[in-house]
């Protein structure tokens, strides 16, 4: 005669990981692209340049920030957001950045390029998401402040005839 044996209890708890997906080439391929057309125009002088690249590093550093596989480019991507704020003021007083203030903006983004493949596409698009919900909210309260900055009355320039 065979025992049947009892189901034990599982000793070890269910962990649910979120799903990984993976970086697509052609998605890897787009996003260097305009990283890469973003530094070219914010090394000509270019404003709209500057805030597209300056998003593309903001949200490779929200992905990055508490992965340890990033730790070396998550400090290359602060020291080129560092990098930025100058280059953003001097492109906004009508100068050219130069070659000493983009150095560290174009190893980041190589070195955001090289990672990229490694990215998980969930965290990309979380992280994207994140982003812009606080610039919304940065303009809201920017709008806020120039409200209340100049009155909550409303003027016209018309004439009162």
């Amino acid at each position: 005669m065979s025992r049947q044996r009892k189901a034990r209890p599982r000793a070890k708890r269910y962990l649910q990981r979120p799903v990984s997906l993976p970086m697509t080439g052609a998605k890897r391929n787009e996003i260097a692209l305009h990283m890469h057309a973003a530094f070219t125009g914010v090394a000509a002088g270019d404003l709209d340049s500057f805030d597209a690249l300056a998003n593309i590093i903001n949200i490779a550093q929200l992905v990055m920030v508490n992965d340890d596989r990033f730790t070396r480019e998550f400090r290359l991507a602060n020291g080129a957001a560092m990098a930025l704020i100058d280059i953003g003021r001097l492109i906004e007083g009508g100068v050219r950045p130069k070659e000493h203030h983009l150095a560290p903006v174009r190893v980041a983004v190589a070195a955001i390029d090289a990672v990229l493949p490694r990215m998980d596409m969930a965290r990309l698009y979380a992280a994207q998401q994140l982003a812009v919900a606080t610039l919304r909210e940065q303009r809201a309260a920017v709008a806020a402040i120039q409200e209340r900055k100049h009155g909550t009355g409303t003027t016209t320039d018309q004439p009162v005839a």
